[in-house]
């Protein structure tokens, strides 16, 4: 295995070849000597308020950056499978439940250069597999999505919660339910489809903070920061995952307790008493 990363939100790991993907002769080079079976392409600029801010740097990232990554996979010698991260972002505003088939309407900058790299993709040549990717979370979030939002101010020791949008539903998708998913795409060789992977329900911000205040025993009150509102944001987004089921036999297995469970397991919120006895065994010893 190879990591190609430019470390710009993460840390160097096992196998990490340092690299950006707007650095086309280092991908190359870098691609040809490793000769992998397959690419999965995650690297993108995906947070959204960040996305609407820069757009020439989204567009250069996320479609520029993607066309460089497949051109240096067809310059393999034997050509890898193809493993593409895209986004549920790439469907229309729309409070039903989104099938592959549905036409795609992005509205957001970066919903549309998602859209244009599954399209470089299907022109490629290459044997691929496009994964759309809901709302993701877990272990080492870079980024100030809503549940990492609500982890960081509790861990900081708040019970009065700022929030920005708290009325709109996403199919929340644990990251080793999409990990599980991306590997079957990378390691089958059944290629060319496109497939949801959404969370196995959709829930809101009082779902999400009603949950953690039961697995953490906190009092948590939720406030709206107007400052955390966006302009313009979708009441729903649920997919249909029976394609991933027919094709690769996967299904969403985490549910919202137990991947909000796994969370605090590895970045812990702790609960009052918890606090207290900590604070006692300090001062004890």
């Amino acid at each position: 295995m190879l990591v190609y990363d430019n470390l710009s939100t993460g840390r160097p790991g096992p196998f990490c070849t340092v690299g950006d993907l707007l650095d086309a002769p280092l991908l190359n080079t870098t691609m040809r000597g490793f000769r992998p079976d397959a690419v999965v392409h995650l690297a993108a600029l995906h947070f959204i308020p960040d996305c609407e801010r820069e757009p020439s740097r989204t567009l250069r990232i996320n479609v520029e950056g993607t066309q460089n990554v497949l051109a240096a996979a067809t310059l393999c010698e034997t050509k890898p499978n193809f493993v593409f991260a895209s986004t549920a972002a790439v469907y229309n505003t729309s409070d039903r439940v989104h099938h592959e088939e549905d036409r795609p309407a992005p509205s957001e900058i970066y919903g549309i250069t998602k859209l244009f790299g599954e399209q470089l993709v299907q022109a490629s040549g290459l044997r691929y597999s496009i994964a759309r990717l809901f709302n993701v979370y877990g272990p080492g979030e870079t980024n100030p999505h809503l549940i990492p939002v609500l982890c960081e101010q509790l861990r900081a020791g708040a019970d009065r919660i700022q929030l920005g949008n708290t009325s709109t539903y996403r199919s929340y998708v644990y990251v080793t339910d999409v990990a599980e998913a991306l590997a079957r795409m990378a390691l089958s060789p059944v290629p060319a489809r496109i497939c949801n992977v959404p969370g196995p329900d959709e829930w809101n911000a009082a779902d999400i903070v009603n949950t953690l205040a039961r697995l953490t025993g906190r009092d948590i009150t939720v406030e709206v920061d107007p400052a955390r509102v966006r302009a313009s944001d979708r009441p729903h987004l649920r997919g249909d995952f029976t394609a991933a089921q027919r094709l690769l036999g996967w299904l969403p297995a985490v549910s919202l307790d137990e991947g909000l469970s796994r969370l605090l397991a590895v970045e812990p919120v702790h609960s009052p008493l918890e606090v207290l006895h900590a604070t006692a065994a300090m001062a004890a010893s």
